[in-house]
């Protein structure tokens, strides 16, 4: 099931920045360019650098005998590099909206791609598939 919720994650981001596209449109024109430019090119850049953030995640969690991919320390890295990820590409794309209101965009999305990040990683530290 976790693997499933990650091939959903593009669609979770692109409906998200969807929505705060409509939500920000009021603080004003943000590039002069329509939302349906600069959601997909956030959705890109915000994939790119949380695959990145993943990847990063599981180097510094590295435990050498092949431990649990489920530790604090990765769940710790995921969220915080993830909200300043959130927060750097939606600064990006909605320049014009309030910072109070930005943070609690990144902190919603955040809570859910973190979610399945867990969920995934936990999915595989308890799976059968690796013993095939």
């Amino acid at each position: 099931m976790g693997v499933f919720l990650l091939l959903l994650k593009p669609l979770l981001y692109l409906v998200a920045l969807a929505l705060a596209a409509r939500v920000f449109a009021r603080s004003g024109p943000h590039w002069g360019v329509s939302s349906w430019v600069t959601v997909p090119l956030a959705t890109m850049a915000r994939l790119t650098l949380g695959t990145v953030n993943v990847l990063l995640a599981v180097l510094l969690n590295q435990q050498g005998g092949g431990g649990p991919t489920l530790t604090p320390g990765f769940v710790v890295v995921i969220v915080v590099f993830g909200f300043v990820l959130w927060l750097a590409v939606a600064r990006v794309t909605f320049r014009r909206a309030p910072l109070a209101r930005l943070l609690v965009f990144c902190a919603l999305v955040e809570t859910m791609s973190a979610a399945i990040d867990v969920w995934a990683a936990y999915d595989g530290d308890h799976s059968t598939a690796h013993f095939i």
